[in-house]
């Protein structure tokens, strides 16, 4: 088993592990910022784009209303010459109705694709958005546990150099901002102690339980 001196010199080692995993760690939030910024700009931008796809679709329907003005007037003008001409001209109706409806469906392909591409694109955004607000996530989550195990560590080798009269001046915590950090460090202590007499409980229980089961058998086997 460990002294307490060796079990000081293993807090320490692991403390400073755990600072070397936050240096490590604060590019990766600074990453996070500036990915968080990405997402607020893709954001924007979804929103921009949303903003110019209803300008699109409005400008669209006025496309399709001067296509069908255009159309209606090209309608009108061919059943009059074909009205005109029709015993004469009955190829060159044929004709005409093909170029007619060749025009038409040619307008509403072009509708189609860009209506499709629109669509495509703003799903990839939406999905990359999404990723990356996971990915942030994560990282946050981590460097969460990262610092509360760090002040645990902090406060049980705070706590056994008090009890071992290892304290100095360089332990003074009368300014306010180390004040604040023993604050965080107690309660991560608390934390730490409510945490293990939990375990401590439940190993009494157990203990006591057996104790009880081996009394009992203890009795069976006892002829008086």
């Amino acid at each position: 088993a460990l002294d307490t001196e060796e079990y000081i010199l293993a807090l320490e080692k692991q403390l400073k592990l755990l600072e070397a995993d936050n240096a490590r760690i604060e590019p990766l939030i600074r990453e996070v910022g500036e990915k968080r910024q990405t997402i607020h700009a893709l954001n924007e931008k979804i929103s921009d784009m949303n903003e110019e796809k209803a300008q699109l679709e409005k400008e669209l329907w006025g496309i399709e209303e001067k296509h069908l003005e255009k159309m209606t007037a090209v309608r009108g003008e061919y059943e009059q010459r074909l009205s005109e001409q029709r015993s004469a001209h009955s190829e060159e109706k044929a004709k005409m109705t093909e170029e007619f409806n060749s025009q038409i469906e040619g307008v509403r392909n072009e509708l189609c694709q860009s209506r499709s591409a629109f669509a495509e694109e703003r799903e990839t955004m939406r999905k990359d958005s999404a990723e990356k607000q996971a990915k942030c996530e994560a990282l946050s989550s981590e460097l969460r546990a990262s610092r509360e195990e760090s002040l645990e560590i902090r406060s049980r080798l705070m706590a056994l150099r008090a009890q071992q009269g290892l304290m100095g001046e360089a332990d003074d915590f009368s300014t306010k901002e180390s004040f604040d950090r023993l604050e965080k460090e107690l309660g991560a202590f608390i934390r730490f102690y409510d945490k293990q007499w939990g375990k401590t409980k439940k190993k009494i229980r157990k203990d006591l339980l057996n104790l009880k089961n081996l009394k009992g058998q203890d009795g069976e086997e006892d002829p008086s």
